[in-house]
């Protein structure tokens, strides 16, 4: 009876120890490759200042994490005629995006500049849109840049040069002086024939 009682206990010592042990690996933080975090889009409203006055209707509006070309770039939204923007959407798909800086920029046809207001993506669930599966959150953009402009052309003012020797435009000059000249002193000539005629 004492062998059949320890052979007992000892199947469920193991039993336990096994239960256990498979208990603690279950328990280990998730690896590369496993089920990506759940997280919602954000969608940005507010104002937009350029030095302190509303910027232009029609420029467009654009928000970046981290990196434009590297990382994620946002689709672009205009400004309205009041200077407002609305639902610019920040969509990334790589939840190693989360908790990463975004960066605003106002853009026309001749470059952009850089909002001095940022925030972070954490795609969480403090402020649901009514209407779109997201956060709604209010920010106003302020920008120390002007508007980029286009990049006046420089105008060429002509200047003069003496003539080139060897240049065969030389040659014609001292003739056509002459011929200039020669005329001038014939019509002087017939001029003072004339007046003199007159006063006879």
């Amino acid at each position: 009876m004492s062998g059949v009682w320890r052979k007992t206990a000892f199947l469920v010592a193991v039993a336990t120890m096994i239960i256990v042990l498979a208990g603690t690996l279950g328990a280990g933080p998730r690896q590369d490759g496993g089920p990506s975090l759940p997280f919602l889009p954000e969608f940005y409203s507010g104002q937009v200042l350029v030095q302190g006055a509303p910027a232009p209707a029609g420029s467009e509006l654009f928000a970046c994490i981290d990196d434009c070309e590297s990382f994620y770039r946002s689709a672009s939204v205009e400004v309205t005629e009041s200077g407002s923007y609305a639902m610019l959407g920040v969509t990334p798909e790589d939840d190693q995006l989360l908790n990463r800086t975004v960066y605003f920029y106002l853009t026309n046809d001749f470059g952009r500049i850089q909002a001095l207001e940022t925030s972070t993506f954490t795609g969480g669930t403090t402020s649901i849109c009514a209407d779109r599966a997201g956060n709604c959150l209010i920010l106003n953009l302020s920008f120390a840049d002007p508007i980029p402009q286009p990049i006046p052309t420089p105008t060429v003012t002509p200047t003069a040069s003496l003539p080139v020797p060897g240049d065969p435009g030389v040659t014609v000059i001292p003739k056509l002086a002459l011929a200039i000249g020669g005329a001038a002193a014939a019509a002087g000539i017939f001029i003072l024939l004339l007046v003199r005629r007159r006063v006879q």
